[in-house]
């Protein structure tokens, strides 16, 4: 399956927009720690579902009002009625490659990998310039201004050579 790749100066639309981007992740994952901390909780070990959904959060011992989860050992959730918790804790968000292919590209790319469905592109910061990749398919075209299409061959050797 063949790939697209897009050359991003961080100067321009599209760079000033994935930079905003991970600047609101990293408020979100600050804001989530914050508030794990306070729960009594471990911020180093917050565990999410690919969609962005919480799927629990570390604590030593289990927490009054709060049930342990299926997925990770030692790791819990608020109870639904266990409002004071999760008013705490911040609304959820998605910062995944679909969520960045929605911002820069006109349409998310999907591709089938065996059984495995993905979707999204992906994204390589090297020296202040981002490069974007993702599955070739018909019709999806960037949406904002400053993603330059290069050859494979310009995105390996550049990102090669800086990393």
């Amino acid at each position: 399956m063949s790939k697209v790749f897009y050359k991003v100066r961080k100067h321009t639309e599209a760079g000033r927009a994935i930079d905003k981007f991970f600047k609101d992740e990293q408020a979100y994952n600050k804001s989530m720690r914050k508030a794990v901390k306070k729960l009594g909780g471990d911020p180093e070990h917050i565990y999410y579902y690919n969609n962005g959904q919480l799927a629990g959060i570390f604590f030593e011992e289990k927490p009054d009002g709060w049930r342990k989860t299926k997925i990770y050992e030692c790791s819990y959730l608020p109870y639904a009625k266990n409002k004071k918790a999760w008013d705490e804790l911040p609304k959820p968000q998605s910062f995944s490659g679909s969520e960045l292919s929605a911002l820069l590209l006109n349409k998310v790319p999907c591709s089938f990998s065996g059984m495995r469905m993905r979707t999204g592109c992906g994204l390589i910061t090297v020296n202040d310039i981002h490069y974007v990749s993702h599955v070739e398919e018909k019709g999806i075209k960037p949406k904002l201004k400053g993603m330059r299409k290069i050859k494979e061959s310009t995105f390996i050797k550049e990102t090669k050579e800086n990393t």
